[in-house]
């Protein structure tokens, strides 16, 4: 692959493909170590066709409400190196118990998959997130005076190991199989 990036298409932001923001309030974790095959679209290196997880390994939901949860990611320019981007989510957590603490506070290289409200295209719903390097906790306050005493939680890219892409998509071949496979994955 060049490190000379070319432009390769048109874009068009506009009301015929202005989407509506946001995500939907679950997230799919899957700890990076777990996936055993990762399958690329033979075209388009941001487009994944299938992820397969080691035997015994399953994903995760992440569960939230109205807007709990969120999903980002922000290109870090470089003078001498090419681009990068940090991927991130952040969520909420309200439980306190003792395994759920435990649980967060072990929460390291993972991968978040994240279904975007707009669906006008499936190519484009449902993003991946950290596949490259992983996501990271990398903001984690608990204050009980504050936020109706929920732990606000951030989990990013670590600052060396940075992802190329601004988000991988999943696609099976529509947004049903799609929406299966990753209930499949749980």
């Amino acid at each position: 692959m060049s490190c000379k990036k070319l432009i390769t298409k048109g874009i068009i932001s506009d009301c015929s493909t202005q989407g509506n923001a946001g995500i939907e309030q679950v997230i799919y974790l899957i700890n990076r170590s777990q996936i055993a095959e990762i399958t690329y679209d033979s075209t388009i290196d941001t487009k994944i066709t299938d992820i397969d997880l080691e035997s015994g390994s399953k994903a995760y939901k992440l569960v939230g409400q109205k807007q709990n949860l969120n999903a980002f990611s922000e290109r870090v320019i470089n003078d001498t190196v090419s681009d990068m981007y940090r991927h991130g989510i952040s969520f909420n957590s309200f439980s306190m118990s003792a395994e759920d603490i435990e649980n967060i506070d072990e929460m390291q290289d993972f991968v978040a998959i994240v279904e975007r409200k707009n669906k006008k295209n499936i190519d484009g719903t449902f993003l991946v997130y950290g596949l490259g390097s992983g996501l990271f906790i990398s903001s984690d306050t608990y204050n009980s005076n504050e936020n109706y005493g929920a732990r606000m939680l951030e989990a990013t890219s670590l600052d060396s190991q940075l992802e190329s892409n601004s988000a991988y998509v999943l696609v099976k071949t529509d947004y049903v199989t799609t929406k299966a496979f990753l209930e499949g994955l749980v």
